[in-house]
């Protein structure tokens, strides 16, 4: 094999994971046209998380460390106030982000990591995440200001917020963009029928502020065009019977920011096709649930350089998620399953990107995606970067690091829950889990002359990831009428497969994680 080819198809690994998260640039489907009725003049809610973490490190890095123990912490107020059709809402993280710990390796300030456990506390004093003004005239809506986004299951666009009724999650941050958003109801005012009543059409444009792509305060300059249409119904008689239905286009450009001169100022630009749907039921003693997601991603990029020698990458992926449970009302129990994909890229020999990246805040497992595949990309990152061993870093280079985000991958997540989520609730789920196309990493491939290689050596690269075991259980109580502690304590085990072993055929030691949280909220 040629040197030419192998730098090509160096430059072309390193560019694989660029520019494929695309959150942040949907609206949201929460937008509600029809005005609560006699809202309080004022409205203040808050909240205080503390976090204890300790989890295993993969052990190819050269640190005697054999885990890390972390501190994090989280606090958030948010108010609003509502006046006749007017209403100012606002939203502040403080004092949010990690107390103490390591990450091993340390990821440079190159790397373009958001997500919020990677951050040192002196960071993020103060985090804004929504301050906007609605104006509610009859059967429309404007906002205007900054405010959060979330469509569907969140597979593309995430706004952080941590759902009571999720066992296994634990979010951070989330997609927030200085927006004006015109939302309507067109069918209601002459519509017969209950669902013409339901359907929404929003039109918007925004300037992000932060997301995984982008953050503002940096530099990095995103300018985002979105539509979309849906329909929302919620049976009045019965609210555990809920009916979606939506698509929505977005259109982003982006310049990033220049990085001590490693990094010229890029651009992307990315079209996003998203579109979701869920129901939910009740049948005699059973409630069912049902929820699909699928996003589609074209566009182009000068983020790295193609074999061809252009200037500008193709970007092509598709993303799918779906989600199912079946709740038996008289015993709390129920079984769930979530399933997933985002494709990834097999073919160094073309100028197109087709590598997916979910949004880092749709959470699968404990340790695999949110903890494992991070610590294998940031060791890849120290491997490329390293001037012992590939002198000046290749254009790019920095979108090998993971923030948690599935991507190139194939999952099934069964899980087994007992309880409710205003009380004790338990459970127990087993992800299975392959990569989309062959899991490899940039420079072990490179130095064996362009043979897809592990990340521990492995002269063939396979899809089998692995398989992962967690448990967890939390408790809410509400010690006064506006005043609930919640508690809630996390355990997973991941046992890594074919694709992490070494060059010997060894497999991986297995991986874990303990995670306990105490938070109160108001």
């Amino acid at each position: 094999m040629n040197s030419k080819f192998m730098m090509s198809a160096f430059c072309a690994l390193v560019g694989l994971p660029l520019s494929l998260s695309a959150q942040g640039l949907a609206t949201s489907d929460r937008v509600t046209t029809a005005p609560v009725e006699n809202p309080e003049f004022f409205e203040l809610d808050a909240n205080y998380s503390f976090f204890v973490q300790n989890g295993d490190l993969p052990g190819f890095s050269a640190s005697d460390e054999s885990s890390a123990f972390s501190l994090y912490q989280r606090a958030r107020v948010g108010g609003a106030l509502n006046w006749s059709t007017l209403k100012l809402k606002v939203e502040l993280d403080g004092v949010t982000g990690k107390l103490y710990g390591d990450d091993i390796p340390e990821v440079p300030e190159l790397v373009r990591t958001q997500a919020r456990q990677f951050t040192n506390l002196d960071e993020n004093w103060v985090d804004p995440r929504e301050i906007y003004v609605t104006w509610s005239p009859g059967l429309a809506e404007v906002r205007l200001g900054l405010m959060t986004s979330d469509f569907g299951l969140g597979l593309v666009a995430d706004d952080g917020r941590d759902e009571d009724w999720k066992l296994f999650n634990n979010k951070w941050g989330g997609d927030r963009g200085v927006r004006l958003l015109v939302a309507t109801k067109p069918l209601a005012a002459f519509a017969t029928s209950r669902t013409m009543k339901n359907v929404y059409l929003g039109l918007g444009a925004d300037v992000v502020f932060q997301d995984d792509n982008a953050n503002f305060i940096d530099g990095d300059r995103a300018l985002q065009f979105i539509g979309t249409i849906f329909y929302r119904d919620t049976n009045p008689a019965n609210h555990d019977d809920t009916e979606f239905l939506g698509v929505y286009a977005a259109y982003r450009q982006q310049t990033d920011r220049e990085v001590r001169d490693v990094t010229p100022e890029d651009e992307l630009n990315v079209l996003a096709l998203d579109i979701s749907g869920s129901k939910s039921w009740t049948a005699d003693d059973l409630w069912i649930s049902l929820g699909a997601e699928a996003a589609l991603l074209s566009g182009d990029t000068t983020r790295t350089y193609t074999q061809s020698g252009e200037t500008s990458t193709s970007l092509l992926a598709l993303g799918a998620a779906a989600e199912a449970q079946l709740t038996w009302k008289p015993a709390n129990v129920s079984l769930k399953m979530l399933s997933g994909y985002a494709s990834g890229d097999a073919n160094l020999d073309d100028d197109t990107v087709y590598r997916f990246r979910f949004d880092p805040n749709y959470k699968v497992g404990l340790v695999l995606f949110d903890q494992y595949i991070p610590a294998v990309t940031r060791e890849s990152y120290e491997r490329v970067t390293d001037p012992t061993r590939s002198g000046e870093p290749q254009r790019g280079v920095f979108g090998l690091v993971n923030d948690g985000a599935i991507e190139n991958a194939v999952y099934l997540n069964p899980q087994l829950l007992f309880g409710r989520p205003n009380g004790l609730m338990t459970g127990v789920g087993l992800l299975w889990a392959w990569s989309a196309e062959p899991f490899y990493d940039p420079y072990s491939t490179f130095a064996s002359g362009g043979t897809p290689t592990g990340i521990n050596g492995r002269s063939e690269a396979t899809r089998d990831l692995g398989l992962e075991v967690d448990v967890a259980a939390q408790y809410r109580y509400k010690i006064v009428s506006d005043l609930t502690l919640d508690l809630k304590a996390e355990y997973g085990i991941f046992f890594p497969g074919t694709a992490f072993d070494d060059a010997q055929g060894n497999s991986a030691a297995a991986q874990s994680l303990v995670r306990a949280r105490v938070g109160l909220s108001w």
